[in-house]
């Protein structure tokens, strides 16, 4: 069946509504070879039902998941980029220089790797905030970094550049356990499709086999997808 997943639910209801003429056909119910009956069809309709709007659901928190974590990327990673070049202007030669990574991951890097090199940079902002007064002529501790952030320009100290980190990664493992549970939603409904699928094939089978061609019954039966 290619029905789309939205076509379900009223496909369904379409074969419902015929097993119960079949069934005034017949004057008593009809049980399938495999031992369906129309309230097994109903119960799968619930079930089907059930699982599209439960992976509704997901779907929508795994969206705001990501906006999420989107909007942290937007703030950290402009940061860290900032930061980087702030400690090199402001520290030229210093052996610290040889722990900054040579880059910071493009925004659409997977987020463990774009966290290693922001705590990474925020490790080195932290030693460079302790360094003595008057180490290096072009830093007076702590190291505030000017950062365009939107349309402006923010003022980011180590403090609010920690708490970027900690949101852009909580943000990272909800996107990450929304999506497992996307995946599982997911295959709920597939499960319950492939049972509907093999009753209507069940259903039209019986119909096929139990009535003549000529039948009402056989003609009015269904088209699927």
């Amino acid at each position: 069946m290619s029905a789309e997943f939205s076509d379900y639910l009223p496909l369904v209801q379409t074969y419902l509504q015929h097993w119960e003429k079949t069934e005034e056909e017949l004057s008593s119910s009809l049980v399938l070879g495999e031992g369906s009956t129309i309230d097994s069809l109903r119960t799968l309709h619930e079930d089907y039902a059930t699982a599209q709007e439960t992976l509704r659901l997901i779907e929508e928190r795994w969206q705001i998941a990501m906006g999420t974590r989107d909007n942290a990327r937007l703030e950290a990673l402009p940061t860290a980029r900032q930061v980087r070049k702030d400690i090199i202007a402001r520290i030229p030669g210093a052996p610290e220089l040889q722990a900054l990574p040579k880059e910071v991951p493009a925004a659409l890097a997977d987020v463990q790797k774009q966290l290693l090199v922001l705590q990474t940079i925020a490790d080195i902002w932290g030693t460079i905030n302790g360094f003595p007064a008057g180490k290096y002529p072009g830093l007076t501790p702590p190291l505030v970094a000017q950062v365009a952030i939107g349309k402006g320009v923010r003022s980011v100290t180590l403090a609010q550049f920690q708490e970027m980190n900690a949101t852009l990664g909580q943000a990272g493992e909800q996107v990450k356990l929304t999506e497992q549970d996307r995946k599982a939603a997911r295959q709920a409904r597939k499960t319950v499709q492939g049972r509907i699928e093999s009753v209507l094939t069940a259903y039209t089978k019986t119909i096929r086999g139990r009535f003549p061609a000529t039948s009402d019954v056989v003609l009015t039966l269904p088209k699927r997808p």
